[in-house]
């Protein structure tokens, strides 16, 4: 999470400002691979919650990791993907994986909270 950003209640979204305007310069050579990453911290909560990633838009085909570990690929926007088995309370780490080809940048890119079923 920013620095800055505070989370009063449990419920709801968490930016993740550091990955939500970037794009890709096309001027770089062919086959390269960038690897977006940016870490917050989650804290404990008395409701029970949900992590959701969400990207209202993100390059195509770009492969999230969560903890190091690869949870799924953006095939489509907008994406969401249950993350809760994969965040930890305290320090965690967002990565993309993208191609150099890939097409499209990372708008509306956030963590959500939601209540669990």
């Amino acid at each position: 999470m920013h620095p800055d950003a505070t989370v009063s209640d449990p419920v709801g979204d968490e930016p993740v400002p550091s990955l939500v305007e970037w794009v890709f310069d096309r001027r770089r050579m062919e086959n390269w691979i960038a690897w977006l990453r940016c870490g917050f911290d989650l804290h404990p909560t008395d409701a029970c919650v949900s992590y959701l990633l969400r990207a209202d838009s993100a390059p195509e085909e770009a492969q999230v990791f969560v903890n190091g570990e690869r949870v799924g690929t953006i095939s489509q926007t907008p994406y969401r993907l249950d993350v809760t088995n994969y965040v930890a309370l305290e320090y965690n780490e967002l990565a993309f994986r993208v191609e150099w080809n890939a097409a499209g940048r990372f708008e509306g890119l956030r963590l959500e909270a939601v209540p669990c079923a």
